[in-house]
């Protein structure tokens, strides 16, 4: 995508941009998955939460069982 011409820093400085706005999507995305996964914790509903946390991070310690192993 490089375009004939175009100096080096202004290159450099329109992917730094482009990498800037990726991060703040990202940063969105998991801060609304986040809330939305707190919100039964939130709103009392705390034996759901624990069942969601707890199978969470069995998932979450097979995941790092396989990479260890």
């Amino acid at each position: 995508m490089k375009k004939e011409g175009q100096v080096p820093e202004i290159r450099k400085m329109e992917v730094q941009e482009r990498m800037r706005e990726f991060q703040k999507e990202r940063e969105t995305k998991l801060i609304t998955i986040l809330k939305n996964r707190l919100r039964p914790f939130v709103e009392g509903e705390t034996k759901q939460f624990v069942n969601w946390a707890t199978a969470e991070a069995h998932e979450l310690s097979k995941a790092g069982m396989f990479l260890f192993t």
